[in-house]
């Protein structure tokens, strides 16, 4: 396996399946943007003593060589079970009562920031909305029109959004490419863009692609209460921030699903 992809206009990222004589198989990643792969290995790092996820065997600069984890992409219910307790115990993990994380991180191809507040409302609406809606006006992804509409919602963020109980650990780009599953069990998480923010993020970000079915989330309900009005505003408001990530990435097919976002809250 060999692949080559974009992370930023000028650095692009090789990723090879490595076979060593003994027949064990890694994980390489070579890339330009050193930060990418500094990020991911630290995140790795941190989410490794609660999450299953590749061991990091060699980090150096440009270079990030991990554990290649066999998977088959095969998962029904009882495999969504095994991830919606996985995830139940992440989301368990404070942060001593902040949101954010110790460093910047990533998320796709773009620069995650993570500069720790004290409120969870105050966190998303600058470090996630307010900031990929700025960037994605600077690269002319998104008009002035569209830019104003986003700021006066973030400005009314506490009419919609509660205050959790406590920050939790979360991945933070968990769709299906980011589980990797064997033999429907769950075989590990990959690609995570952590932080310490609302668990319902996490299942927001979830349900933009239907990752998984009412197996996950009974099981998980079985663990948290997920509190009444999220399917129908919370997880669509979360989403605007998954929505600017593939904006930035993709370009204007996104656009729609933006406007519905305001426009079912009244902006």
């Amino acid at each position: 396996m060999a692949m080559r992809i974009r992370l930023s206009a000028n650095a692009v990222t090789t990723i090879d399946l490595e076979t060593l004589p003994d027949g064990t198989q890694r994980i390489v990643k070579n890339s330009g943007d050193t930060f990418v792969l500094e990020a991911e290995a630290a995140m790795l790092e941190h989410l490794r003593a609660h999450l299953r996820v590749p061991e990091v065997y060699e980090h150096s600069r440009g270079r990030l060589v991990m554990e290649y984890i066999p998977n088959d992409a095969l998962c029904n219910g009882s495999c969504e079970t095994e991830i919606a307790d996985a995830l139940a115990h992440l989301h368990s993990i404070p942060a001593q009562g902040v949101f954010g994380f110790a460093s910047d991180t990533t998320i796709g191809p773009f620069r995650q920031r993570n500069r720790p507040r004290i409120r969870w409302v105050d966190f998303y609406r600058e470090m996630r909305v307010l900031d990929f809606a700025a960037k994605a006006f600077d690269e002319q992804k998104l008009d002035k029109t569209l830019l104003g509409r986003i700021e006066k919602l973030s400005a009314n963020l506490e009419q919609f959004l509660t205050e959790p109980e406590h920050s939790s650990l979360l991945h933070g780009d968990v769709w299906s490419g980011n589980v990797l599953t064997k033999d429907n069990h769950l075989a590990a998480f990959i690609d995570p863009a952590c932080y310490y923010g609302h668990f319902e993020m996490e299942l927001a970000f979830i349900g933009m692609f239907n990752t998984f079915g009412e197996s996950f989330y009974s099981r998980y309900r079985e663990h948290r209460r997920i509190p009444e009005g999220f399917f129908e505003v919370r997880a669509h408001l979360y989403r605007l921030f998954p929505y600017l990530v593939h904006l930035r990435a993709f370009g204007s097919s996104y656009l729609n699903g933006i406007d519905f976002i305001l426009k079912r809250v009244g902006y």
